[in-house]
């Protein structure tokens, strides 16, 4: 029983340890300029990769001060994804904002991308919502996602047309242009030998096709046409949705190769969604604040009644989009301005500058998807050779006065009630410097 006592515990410091140290590990140093702010919502602003994501990555130097949400919308012709962080300036803090606008073709493969990974599709999905809107029906999951777009020549909400051809032979079509074409094959297939046949290129007012005229003895151009009153246009009831096979890349090129951005509301919707399934969504960064904040204020008076004033200016600068600034010292003199003196590359306090605590380090962070993969594991503890876990059996004991036997009952017991929470005690205490990053003096 003291083995296995022993064992669990050292286990469980263990486990403890670990999980202390992983929860160090959320700090990076910041520098001179700040290129990286996180508004409260958890939206981070990574001003130096031009990309605003929802998942923080970066962090401010230890601040514990938080500004607005970050959100998407298309304004004045562009998508905009806009945030706020506050940054500390020594004292207290400002609040800047960034804009990302990203281009067309990143959003949507980065909306396709996200279709892989959000799976299994659903409607309420605002990636799948979206896609209906844009006229596609999407299904699956991972790399098994379905793409069908709906059939144009379908109409699915009043009001809805036919069109009856007025030739012989003519049928009823669903579209104008497919009544255009029938009418082209028509013509053909009728035409003189020495006489010419009509060829449609588009369809006119609604009843009639625009096309051009062609020999029929060796289908050469003669001339652009237009075939009047060929049809009639009749009313026709809704009719359900048709689907035709349809691809990713299609997708895609609706929206990437549109003239404007989606009109659906649920298109922004559908960009956070693609930014919480981890993709990042880059485009060139604009970052606004303010130019200068008051710091503090130093008032005094002499024997003479002169009153001194040196009040401390924060003044900033925006170049490149990283935030920088420098320190201003007004000193007035009965109000009126004695000198300034400026210090140059003013930077917040830095609590990880010169330290080597684990919570401070200073990580990687990926670019690319991390290729992932799935393993089963399995668990056996292992055997030290340290018993079974429980308490020994009693020791027989052999004498030429007799046989008797020594029960190890009352010292186990004295080990689980005295030992065993003072084992407990050690480990939470190591477990605790770890945590903290904390030495015993005098080590």
């Amino acid at each position: 029983m003291i083995r296995y006592e022993l064992r669990r515990l050292l286990t469980r410091a263990a486990a403890l340890a670990v999980c202390c140290f992983s929860l160090g590990l959320v700090h990076t140093p910041v520098s001179a300029a700040w290129t990286h702010a996180q508004g409260s919502n958890g939206w981070t602003i990574d001003w130096d990769g031009g990309r605003m994501q929802q998942n923080a990555q970066w962090m401010p130097a230890t601040t514990t001060n938080a500004a607005g949400g970050a959100s998407w919308a298309v304004s004045g012709g562009n998508l905009v994804g806009s945030g706020i962080g506050r940054i500390n300036n020594g004292p207290g803090y400002i609040d800047v904002q960034a804009k990302v606008i990203p281009t067309k073709p990143t959003v949507a493969g980065a909306l396709a991308k996200a279709m892989r990974k959000v799976g299994p599709l659903a409607t309420g999905m605002a990636l799948v919502d979206l896609a209906k809107d844009l006229g596609y029906a999407i299904s699956g999951s991972g790399d098994s996602i379905d793409f069908q777009k709906a059939d144009p020549a379908v109409c699915t909400v009043a009001p809805c047309y036919a069109w009856q051809g007025t030739w012989s032979g003519a049928g009823t079509y669903s579209t104008q242009m497919a009544m255009c074409n029938a009418y082209s094959v028509w013509s053909k297939a009728t035409a003189p030998t020495g006489g010419a046949y009509f060829t449609a290129t588009g369809v006119h007012l609604t009843d009639s096709c625009r096309g051009g005229l062609y020999r029929k003895s060796d289908n050469s151009y003669i001339q652009d046409s237009i075939a009047t009153a060929i049809s009639t246009r009749i009313s026709a009831a809704p009719q359900p949705a048709a689907y035709l096979p349809s691809s990713e890349q299609e997708f895609i090129d609706s929206i990437a190769l549109a003239s404007g951005w989606p009109t659906s509301s649920n298109f922004p919707k559908a960009v956070v969604e693609a930014i919480d399934s981890g993709e990042l969504i880059p485009g060139p960064v604009t970052v606004t604040g303010p130019s200068t904040s008051q710091g503090s204020k130093i008032t005094t008076t002499d024997s003479s009644g002169n009153v001194t004033e040196k009040q401390t200016v924060y003044n900033y600068n925006y170049s490149d989009n990283r935030v920088t600034f420098n320190t201003s010292t007004v000193t007035k003199v009965n109000n009126v301005v004695q000198s300034t003196e400026v210090k140059e590359n003013e930077k917040p306090k830095d609590d990880c500058e010169g330290s080597n605590d684990v919570r401070c380090a200073d990580l990687d962070t990926p670019e690319t998807e991390v290729p992932k993969s799935t393993k089963n594991l399995t668990y056996a503890p292992e055997d030290l050779g340290l018993g079974g876990g429980s308490c020994p059996a009693p020791i027989p004991v052999n004498t030429s006065r007799g046989n008797w036997s020594i029960d190890l009952a009352p010292y186990c017991s004295a080990v689980t009630t005295y030992v065993r929470p003072m084992v407990i005690l050690v480990a939470m205490f190591l477990a605790y410097l770890i945590m903290t990053g904390n030495k015993p003096s005098g080590d």
